[in-house]
């Protein structure tokens, strides 16, 4: 199959924790290597997919695999869940808003602090995976 054939069809979604995880500590590597101060934009573009891998990883256990931001967010709003964090959800939307700034908003222009903010949510969502880990 065609490689954007199966993207479209979605088949190469990642399955299992540690996938995602693997996935989490390559863009952790890149970003420790990248120039954040020259490059903030892709410094919070790089954290905000550290975490939807962290937080994806934790679904996969569940054995939940949303395919879009939409579905991601639906499970992270589902109070039934038992990786349900009122918190987490506010750090990571925080997280995605400044990812789309970074992305999408040319007239906003990403800063060190925008850069600073991220790693703090990111940070939150590091310490709630860690937790998670140690409940499952």
């Amino acid at each position: 199959m065609a490689l954007n054939a199966c993207i479209k069809k979605r088949c190469l979604r990642l399955s299992k924790e540690a996938d995602h995880i693997n996935k989490y500590e390559h863009n952790k590597n890149f970003y420790n290597a990248m120039d954040s101060l020259n490059y903030p934009d892709w410094a919070v573009v790089v954290l905000f997919y550290e975490s939807i891998h962290l937080i994806e990883g934790v679904m996969a256990r569940q054995n939940e695999h949303p395919t879009t931001h939409e579905a991601r967010d639906s499970l992270l709003k589902d109070t039934t869940k038992i990786y349900y964090s009122r918190d987490i959800r506010k750090d990571y939307k925080a997280l995605e808003n400044l990812s789309r700034k970074a992305r999408y908003i040319s007239e906003e222009v990403v800063t060190e602090i925008d850069v600073k903010m991220a790693t703090e949510y990111l940070d939150e969502i590091i310490y709630w995976y860690k937790h998670q880990t140690k409940t499952a």
